[in-house]
């Protein structure tokens, strides 16, 4: 926190300000791992659909080959 009230002391904020700020922070949105998706890039959100799990099957000398992995 020394480090948040640090920073925006040398960028020019004023301590009101600082106060007002503190005061809408939420704890819970605070401590997730991930920013909203409203915040997030587009290539991010596109991210999200890509499906990490292949379901490619096969077949080689006549038996069913699965994917490594």
């Amino acid at each position: 926190m020394g480090a948040v009230v640090g920073a925006a002391y040398a960028t020019g904020v004023s301590t009101g300000e600082m106060e007002t700020l503190a005061g809408e922070l939420s704890t819970s949105e605070l401590f997730k791992d991930r920013p909203p998706r409203r915040d997030l890039a587009i290539r991010r959100k596109l991210e999200d659909r890509t499906n990490l799990v292949s379901s490619e099957i096969g077949l080689k000398d006549g038996s069913l080959v699965l994917p490594r992995g």
